[in-house]
């Protein structure tokens, strides 16, 4: 009985730290599982010494409160992703609207001696005319 105790309380903390759909509905099944054998064993127990006691209400009421958080929780994920997602698209929308072009690049920009042979181009084309 104590071993089958400690195997339902490791599935429901397991169903506690769940991170995906798939795997809260194996913790329910596995905690579903060990709740079912419980339940057996202290039928069993009954048959045995009828005025044993024994009740899994408080197992069953805590699976049912852990599965139920488990999927707020999964909840609340996937709604924080999506306005996340949302917030960034809307972020580089305005980072593209409002960008201004960028600045050359000094390696883009004409060297001094190219400057100087420009505007002495420019001065002789002036003079010529």
């Amino acid at each position: 009985m104590q071993e089958r105790t400690e195997r339902a309380l490791g599935s429901l903390l397991k169903l506690s730290l769940t991170t995906d759909r798939a795997e809260v509905e194996r913790g329910v099944a596995t905690v579903d599982g060990e709740l079912k054998q419980l339940d057996a064993l202290l039928k069993q127990i009954r048959e045995l010494d009828p005025q044993a006691g024994g009740d899994l209400s408080e197992f069953k009421s805590a699976r049912e409160q852990i599965a139920a958080t488990a999927n707020k929780r999964l909840e609340d994920d996937a709604a924080y992703r999506s306005e996340t997602e949302n917030a960034r698209a809307a972020l580089r929308q305005a980072e593209e609207v409002s960008t201004p072009p960028a600045p050359r690049s000094p390696a883009s920009r004409p060297t001094p001696r190219v400057r100087r042979t420009r505007r002495r181009t420019r001065a002789a084309a002036s003079a010529a005319r």
